[in-house]
């Protein structure tokens, strides 16, 4: 059994690593992208949609609800950014460790008093604060994680 094993791990090292470049990303924007535009002189805000075409002289942009679309010229773009999604996970675990400790921290300082009871009671209290803080954080951190955006085309890389 444990030279099967041996033989395994030996295997398992030898193998080849899948190589990060493999994966690689698109250059620009594709065709139903989550995109964030920024054109200054048609809006201040940047404007987010679906990407319909990005090519030739203009960028066609759909709304989020899809019921409008919007035809911008190239030489109006500064920037546009294509969206990868939110970080939930990460997020979650900043959120959990975050509440935990102010779970913690709460649960420490809501009792007052002396002697051994009260000690006690502190070290219940903050242990109950961390166990109820760390999830209600981690819901939290998933919920409000914020949308992580590329850079995909830029107007000053294209001069």
């Amino acid at each position: 059994m444990t030279f099967r094993l041996g033989v395994l791990c030996s295997l398992l090292l030898l193998a080849p690593a899948t190589l990060r470049a493999q994966y690689s990303r698109p250059m620009g924007p594709i065709q139903g992208s989550r995109v964030r535009v920024f054109a200054p002189a048609l809006s201040d805000a940047p404007l987010v949609g679906r990407l319909v075409a990005f090519g030739g002289d203009s960028l066609v942009l759909a709304s989020t609800s899809g019921r409008a679309r919007a035809r911008i010229p190239i030489g109006e773009l500064r920037q546009v950014q294509v969206s990868e999604g939110r970080d939930r996970s990460a997020w979650a675990l900043k959120g959990a460790v975050g509440g935990g400790v102010l779970g913690f921290l709460l649960g420490a300082t809501a009792l007052r008093g002396q002697g051994p009871e009260a000690g006690l009671a502190r070290l219940v209290a903050s242990t109950v604060g961390l166990i109820m803080g760390g999830p209600v954080g981690a819901g939290l951190g998933a919920y409000l994680a914020p949308e992580q955006w590329r850079t995909a085309y830029s107007a000053s890389d294209a001069r």
